[in-house]
């Protein structure tokens, strides 16, 4: 299981590059960080198979950053 973690870890990491590189006229790379760790805690807590939570919390940060969230108010902004 640790495995899978520190698998899922590092996808996690290339996700926060990618979002850091794809909004980087937007956001620091610190509230980058923020919103895809909170979209990984939101997804994780019901999570039942992991497989998929990279490309998941990728899609869940993207909508929060391109202010398509619904449910919160994009990190950073306040």
């Amino acid at each position: 299981m640790a495995e899978d973690d520190a698998d899922i870890d590092q996808h996690i990491a290339r996700v926060v590059d990618s979002l850091a590189e794809r909004f980087t006229d937007k956001y620091d790379r610190q509230t980058i960080e923020q919103a895809v760790a909170e979209a990984r805690a939101q997804l994780e807590a019901d999570a039942r198979v992991t497989k998929y939570l990279p490309v998941l919390v990728s899609r869940r940060a993207i909508d929060k950053l391109a202010g398509r969230s619904s449910n919160a108010a994009i990190p950073g902004t306040a």
